[in-house]
């Protein structure tokens, strides 16, 4: 579900929450943009993936998600 042009190895796990049947993990892709998977517990196989700018993703963040955030960030910046 990520776009052909992706570098799978560069996506870090931010954050996941169940929500009744369905669990939404949102991704930091390549430090360049932010996915949210949704993936439903009753058929794993059907997913969706909505994508967002970091500028959109890091309005709404508390202080403890942008640290979060800014370490992803220097992790994929740092992997050989």
């Amino acid at each position: 579900f990520l776009e052909n042009d992706l570098d799978t190895t560069k996506v870090i796990v931010l954050d996941s929450f169940p929500d009744d049947r369905i669990v939404y993990y949102w991704l930091l892709i390549e430090s360049r943009m932010i996915g949210r998977v949704e993936v439903e517990l009753d058929c794993p196989e059907c997913k969706g993936m909505d994508t967002f700018t970091l500028l959109e993703y890091r309005h709404k963040l508390s202080k403890i998600q942008q640290i979060k955030l800014g370490v992803a960030m220097e992790l994929l910046a740092t992997e050989t």
